[in-house]
């Protein structure tokens, strides 16, 4: 016996793009209470996405304002190392599949660009690449203003319209 299942088109009548679309803020926040119920200190306004450790949940500290993007972790142990505080400081965004290991502190206002391993302290206002994660540039204040608005109105991060326009909905 074969079961269809029928998906709704996706058509131009009913596509509405990220940047037109508010983020479920409250889902985020019920994931960050459950990370702060194992220990963990969350600030205000964070997504989670990726993973935080399981082990020593109680060394993990985010700052608000800031994203832990998909598929990446946030340690606080590892093999050869006992555990140790992992940090990161308030408008920090860490890429998709990143791993900031036990340790390290990620300075205010920083970038850890997708797939970064982030072995050591990284300064406020850096955007950091790579593995070993190394320092790419400083961030630009106009785009860690533009960052801390949409964090706050609830908007997608980096998301553009369908014209490829970067700008906000209401301009």
């Amino acid at each position: 016996m074969h079961i269809a299942i029928r998906l709704p088109e996706q058509t131009a009548s009913n596509y509405v793009p990220a940047v037109q679309r508010r983020v479920n803020q409250k889902a985020f926040e019920e994931i960050s209470e459950s990370w702060r119920q194992r220990g963990a200190q969350i600030g205000k306004n964070v997504r989670i996405l990726g993973q935080l450790d399981q082990v020593n949940p109680h060394l993990i500290s985010i700052g608000d304002n800031s994203v832990v993007g998909g598929h990446s972790a946030l340690l606080a142990h590892g093999p050869t190392k006992e555990g140790a505080r992992c940090t990161l400081g308030k408008n920090v965004y860490v890429g998709f599949g990143a791993i900031v290991l036990q340790g390290v502190s990620v300075g205010d206002n920083s970038i850890v660009g997708a797939g970064a391993v982030v072995a050591q302290d990284v300064p406020p206002n850096s955007i950091v690449a790579g593995n070993p994660a190394r320092i790419v540039r400083q961030r630009d204040p106009q785009e860690l203003a533009s960052y801390i608005q949409a964090m706050q109105e609830g908007r997608y991060i980096g998301a553009v319209m369908p014209d490829g326009k970067n700008r906000r909905v209401d301009e």
